[in-house]
């Protein structure tokens, strides 16, 4: 795990001379979110701090502890081993300290330390302000905001998580309950030696007695005992598995470069699509296969997804065809049957994931839009009556799914003149 200050949160996992092992367990009796003692105090402290003067008489209370104070460019502490890893290549935290005077309020995190060296104390980007009590078998991080159009409100309560500790101080379970989503969260981690290697986590939205997901999160490592790989899947309340496991961090690959990436995704791509589409075995004739991404969160769908452009949702289409024929979420609105992520293939995910996180770090994703466009033209090239039922007047395109960018533009770039023309010509473009 890669924190400034270690103390305050989890201990790092050591890492030692560790055989690598494939183990996905499942805890014999995973204990009732409801029933967990730590679940009942997340819930009871956010009741408790919903009330402004309680959230002030706290903070007043461990502000006081604070005997050291220091600047950093972003916040230190993770609530879980690998959460960094976890998170989307485009807020990746990588803080470092500040020197005194270096600070900017507005864009930088104030740490307080206790006088045993730990965080208990943050004063994030202005408005928001966290603080850690640490008590025997467990850490209570309480998180606070202050409306900035409307100072006078007070503290506003944000989330409570509660970390409930093994006796080595290894983390057992973590129950946060957030205003943001409304509901709250359970999660039980599973541990061999010193390594974690599973977590399972039970959410509820709103109504306590609805679960809303149930996810199971593996952690594989290299013979060396590094993180190589974290996948997770749904599961049902036996705990079987609901669909293929996602790859949601992949350990970086010395040597990796965007264009060697790009290069290695679209010959992945042009080999797998036609081959899921066949398995697909889809019941009626396409107009249109889909390529989608996302132009405002392009890291958000990369690896990106199929969308089928059935023939029957183009015949029932009279109004606006320019714009319906090429939408990809009105056409999953029709059906959920009209979709396909292509992050069920580990290797295009894999290889995403590791070209999101370069293309993050320069803050540029032009690279995988013009592997989309490419693939894309390469594959109008094929003949798609060998591999599934198509219209005469069928392609494959590229589409933002957010419908920043008009359909029109992307198709000029990846068909032939005379197929553009032809969709013309028949008013499938006509607005």
């Amino acid at each position: 795990r890669r924190h400034l200050h270690l103390q305050v949160s989890m201990p790092a996992l050591r890492q030692g001379d560790l055989r690598t092992r494939s183990l996905m367990t499942t805890p014999t009796s995973l204990p009732q979110p409801e029933s967990s003692p730590g679940h009942i105090e997340a819930q009871a402290l956010y009741e408790q701090y919903r009330d402004p003067a309680n959230g002030k008489k706290l903070r007043d209370a461990v502000r006081a502890q604070v005997v050291q104070w220091r600047w950093s460019t972003e916040s230190v502490v993770d609530d879980e081993p690998f959460e960094n890893e976890q998170r989307p290549a485009c807020i990746k935290r990588k803080p470092r300290w500040l020197k005194e005077g270096k600070e900017k309020k507005s864009e930088h995190v104030k740490c307080g330390f206790d006088a045993s060296g730990r965080i208990v104390y943050e004063i994030a980007y202005v408005n928001h302000e966290s603080v850690w009590l640490h008590a025997q078998g467990k850490i209570v991080k309480v998180h606070f905001m202050v409306d900035s159009d409307d100072r006078s409100a007070g503290l506003q309560v944000w989330g409570v998580v509660v970390s409930m500790l093994l006796p080595d101080g290894r983390l057992a379970s973590l129950h946060s309950r957030k205003t943001m989503h409304n509901g709250c969260c359970d999660e039980f981690f599973s541990w061999d030696d010193t390594r974690l290697i599973a977590k399972h986590s039970v959410g509820h939205d709103g109504d306590e007695t609805v679960v809303s997901y149930k996810l199971r999160y593996r952690y594989d490592y290299d013979a060396a005992g590094e993180l190589e790989k974290i996948s997770s899947c749904e599961i049902d309340a036996d705990g079987t598995p609901l669909d293929k496991p996602h790859t949601s961090y992949r350990r970086p690959v010395k040597g990796d470069t965007i264009p060697l990436l790009a290069a290695a995704i679209q010959e992945a791509m042009l080999k797998k699509i036609p081959e899921l589409v066949k398995q697909a075995a889809l019941d009626e004739p396409l107009y249109a296969l889909l390529l989608c991404y996302t132009e405002e969160d392009f890291a958000a769908a990369w690896p990106p997804f199929l969308v089928w452009g059935r023939q029957s949702w183009r015949n029932q289409t009279t109004e606006d065809r320019g714009y319906m024929l090429w939408a990809p979420d009105e056409i999953r609105g029709n059906s959920t049957a009209h979709e396909l992520w292509l992050d069920c293939d580990e290797e295009i995910a894999g290889l995403c994931l590791r070209h999101k996180d370069l293309m993050s770090d320069k803050d540029s994703y032009t690279s995988g839009k013009k592997v989309l466009l490419e693939v894309a033209k390469q594959l109008n090239a094929l003949d798609w009556k060998a591999i599934t039922a198509v219209t005469d007047d069928f392609v494959v395109v590229v589409a933002d799914n957010s419908c920043e960018i008009d359909p029109l533009k992307d198709m000029k770039k990846c068909l032939p003149p005379e197929r553009l023309a032809l969709l013309k010509t028949r008013g499938w473009l006509d607005r």
